[in-house]
């Protein structure tokens, strides 16, 4: 591809405009509506949501077909097409065809991994299968003494071939799966007798059984015994699912604890059915005690639900989102030519030296840049891709005015802000470039000019950016979080030469706060307001939120590999409050929203965190950490558990006694997958808030320890 691009070339804010040989760029972008009653004016069609790894797992030689679903989606496209239902596990399980195979497969597990005939190997070096026998023996946890682990592995397949047959149309449950059951198997209901609406609106009905919160304070008794018992309770448990188009089962194994004579494990089920006009979906923790016989397959003794919930959702085909990208930018050639193909196409095309990298830590800002009332949509790209800014016209579709307004930079670009710099009454932009923030002022008609240089060497490697004006002088200052690395992106080698830590890292970049001297002008007071204080870890994201309640904005700041930061504002001056007030938060801190969740009248907080089952199974052995306090033990344990939600405390009679209470895991939000950001939102105009989460990570094939 020689030719260059049409019309003005992207331009670098270091290098001015250049030409470029590529046409195409981007990462796959989505726009999602919301089916609600809502006013136009709050349907989420208000922002293009860029998936961080949308391209992993696609084929990098074309573009995706763009997709929309409208009132007119036949129950054949909504029932089989997961992408546009209500928010499903991943589909890392097995296909019903490869349920089949194993089905047909010999009744001893260990005959299914014979080796492949001479004639079938590839051919390989010496060397290459040396390396292979090496990486297969890292790669089994009895080589490492592992008992625990392996032992999890096993029941885990047995587990997961068990449910994943339920996606065969017809299987029978208990007869065909291999699940061994001793002669004294007993289980409780699968699906509670008792459940009972706890939500309804117009798009979705929820119902969990009896008891503390929807849950059962104790387990119920068991009620089946043997084969036929456990039969009988899949059949009641899948019961809601007949005449399904497709049903789909994802199972994680989250704990595992060894005793001398039998095994016990805990999982978490997700089960999400298809319908024409809806969809269900079921959501289970398992406890399982597993009897051991030598020389013999493990026998499942017991199957015990520790929670169940049972979500029905409705509208157009069972979904609450739909992807209308291609209606309102499938007409802009940035859109057909470059936003469609995924990263991995790109990541063979372009030069990483540029800035481009797997990750996607890409963001996007919304604002009116040209004063017509509506919001339009600038959207960061990897170095080497033209950031893009998008003209909201009032038909709803969009207009690409990138080149036209002087915004289509090339230079990697990891966050951005549509805010008033200059008191103007128009919005200015604020870029996170690989080498700086960079800042420009818009002339009102939506044409930019770049203003005055931020600090050099204080605000490269930058992440997000966040404004507020915290000095109540009457213009918004920005904090700037800096992660490691070139691009701000984590440099592992760096990382471990440094004094890394999973739990309590302190090598990051210094985080910057820039207060506005007008006319676009900025200057670092970071030490001069206390914001150097515990200032060198690894930061993700941060907000600006009054928690106290005391009429100046505080500052949250998420950190990963370790504790989080509320520097808290005394008149202009910061204290980092967070471990009195009970925030710390040490986990993988990567997102942060705000909101009154409980309506009190003060604001809570909700950390997009990581969630792992391999961590959740290997922390908790006695053996993980053997040399290292309780204390730290628990805190890798903590560092699994997933997101966190704290309770604001605050007492109306006395905003000095600033308290936070965890409330996450009675809140039932911890286990949001590997999340990166979240959004407190009130999706159904009920007055409650709600919360949206991204997550996702590269897994390849297999992603059982996410």
């Amino acid at each position: 591809m020689n030719d260059a691009w049409p019309g003005n070339p992207p331009q670098s804010p270091f290098f001015g405009r250049r030409q470029h040989t590529m046409k195409s760029i981007g990462d796959k972008s989505f726009l999602l509506r919301a089916h609600s009653s809502a006013p136009a004016a709050v349907i989420v069609c208000a922002a293009l949501i860029l998936p961080l790894f949308a391209g992993c797992h696609r084929s990098s030689e074309g573009p995706a077909t763009p997709d929309v679903s409208t009132a007119s989606e036949t129950a054949a496209t909504a029932a089989n097409t997961p992408s546009a239902g209500v928010p499903v596990a991943e589909n890392d399980d097995n296909t019903a065809e490869e349920v089949q195979e194993e089905d047909n497969a010999t009744e001893n597990d260990d005959s299914s991994k014979s080796a492949e005939s001479a004639s079938s190997r590839p051919v390989t070096s010496t060397a290459w299968q040396a390396a292979e026998r090496a990486s297969d023996k890292n790669l089994n946890p009895l080589a490492d003494g592992w008992e625990s682990e392996a032992a999890s592995e096993e029941r885990h397949r047995l587990l997961k071939r068990f449910v994943t047959a339920w996606q065969v149309p017809g299987a029978a449950p208990a007869g065909r799966l291999k699940l061994t059951v001793s002669d004294a198997f007993e289980c409780t209901a699968l699906r509670p007798g008792d459940l009972s609406e706890v939500y309804r609106d117009a798009a979705a009905v929820v119902r969990k059984p009896a008891g503390d919160e929807g849950s059962p304070a104790e387990p119920a008794a068991a009620e089946y015994h043997g084969a036929a018992g456990l039969t009988a309770a899949v059949d009641e448990l899948l019961a809601p699912f007949r005449g399904a188009a497709s049903l789909r089962a994802h199972l994680k194994t989250v704990d595992v604890q060894l005793a001398e004579s039998e095994v016990t494990t805990r999982h978490v089920l997700h089960l999400v059915a298809f319908f024409a006009d809806k969809t269900i979906e079921q959501h289970a923790i398992w406890e399982c005690r597993w009897r051991e016989t030598a020389g013999r397959k493990p026998q499942i003794d017991s199957i015990r639900l520790l929670d169940f919930s049972e979500v029905e959702g409705y509208g157009r085909g069972g979904t609450w989102l739909s992807d209308y990208s291609a209606a309102i930018i499938g007409d802009v050639p940035a859109y057909r030519e470059q936003l469609s193909y995924g990263t991995n196409h790109w990541m063979a095309r372009l030069e990483t030296r540029l800035g481009i990298d797997f990750y996607g830590h890409q963001g996007l800002a919304l604002g009116d840049v040209n004063g017509d009332d509506l919001d339009d949509v600038y959207v960061c790209q990897p170095g080497g891709l033209p950031n893009r800014l998008f003209v909201r016209q009032r038909d709803g579709t969009v207009v690409d005015q990138s080149a036209a307004a002087g915004v289509d930079f090339l230079d990697a670009t990891s966050s951005a802000l549509l805010i008033d710099v200059d008191n103007d009454g128009d919005q200015d932009l604020v870029l996170a470039v690989l080498a700086e923030v960079t800042v420009l002022l818009n002339d009102g008609t939506g044409k930019f000019t770049r203003a005055a240089e931020l600090p050099r060497g204080t605000t490269s490697g930058v992440y997000s950016l966040c404004a507020a004006d915290y000095d109540s002088d009457g213009d918004l200052d920005v904090y700037v979080c800096r992660y490691i690395g070139r691009g701000g992106q984590l440099d592992v080698a760096e990382s471990a030469a440094s004094e890394a830590s999973f739990i309590d890292a302190n090598m990051g970049l210094p985080n910057v706060l820039l207060r506005n001297e007008g006319g676009g002008r900025f200057v670092d007071v970071t030490q001069e307001v206390g914001l150097d204080h515990n200032n060198r870890r690894v930061s993700f994201a941060a907000i600006w939120e009054d928690f106290d309640l005391d009429g100046d904005p505080d500052l949250y700041v998420a950190n990963d590999f370790g504790r989080n930061n509320l520097y808290r504002n005394h008149q202009g001056k910061f204290v980092d409050e967070a471990d009195a007030v009970g925030v710390e938060d040490m986990a993988a801190g990567m997102g942060v929203t705000c909101g009154d969740y409980d309506r009190d009248g003060d604001m809570d907080i909700y950390v997009a965190n990581m969630f792992s089952a391999a961590g959740s199974r290997i922390a908790s052995q006695s053996k993980f950490k053997q040399n290292d306090s309780a204390v730290t033990r628990s805190r890798f344990e903590r560092f699994a558990r997933g997101n966190s939600l704290y309770e604001n405390l605050l007492s109306p009679s006395d905003s000095a006694a600033l308290r936070f209470r965890d409330v996450s895991e009675a809140a039932a939000v911890t286990r949001a997958r590997w999340a990166w950001s979240t959004l407190f939102v009130d999706f159904n105009n009920d007055g409650w808030e709600d919360l949206f989460v991204t997550n996702g990570m590269v897994t390849n094939k297999n992603s059982d320890d996410l």
